[in-house]
């Protein structure tokens, strides 16, 4: 089973996911939140978690962040940091994660842009799912938010907590 988490930010979705054998690809655009994520995994053991430290908006280039933890803006100028983006399509592609199960979207309102030019993508799911099991799902939510209230409880497969570091 595989999940691609945009705007993964700590890993509040992504690593209760990994722990529980799920392959994941976490994106993330702001390198203390990207930091924070894979220093996560890598102390929580998790290898089938695949971190990207880039942004998904409606094309490839730069982008400039602004903003702190899970409260970041992209720009073309004033920012603090600058970072790669691309397209959700693209990401996915380019990290061999096109035949995703389900695709988790909360990344500050450039949902839309994000999603440009996925339109041949999400029509050949139909075709994807007459030959395999599989069906891709798009949530655009705030999990993330949700996670915050419980996650310190969240446990692995094997009932061990799951370890998380805070920006």
């Amino acid at each position: 089973f595989k999940t691609a988490d945009f705007g993964a930010n700590v890993g509040v979705v992504s690593l209760p996911l990994a722990a529980n054998g799920v392959h994941v690809m976490a994106i993330e655009a702001h390198p203390m939140n990207f930091m924070a994520l894979t220093t996560a995994a890598r102390l929580n053991g998790l290898r089938n978690l695949l971190p990207v430290n880039m942004a998904a908006l409606d094309g490839a280039g730069l982008v400039a962040l602004s903003g702190m933890s899970a409260w970041v803006t992209a720009g073309i100028r004033g920012g603090d940091v600058t970072v790669p983006c691309d397209t959700l399509v693209n990401i996915l592609q380019a990290y061999d994660f096109a035949d995703v199960d389900v695709i988790k979207i909360d990344i500050e309102g450039a949902e839309l842009p994000a999603l440009n030019g996925a339109d041949a993508f999400f029509a050949g799911i139909d075709q994807r799912r007459r030959s395999s099991s599989r069906a891709t799902i798009i949530l655009a939510t705030f999990l993330a938010m949700i996670g915050r209230i419980c996650y310190a409880g969240l446990r692995s497969a094997d009932s061990r907590p799951i370890r998380f570091v805070k920006t």
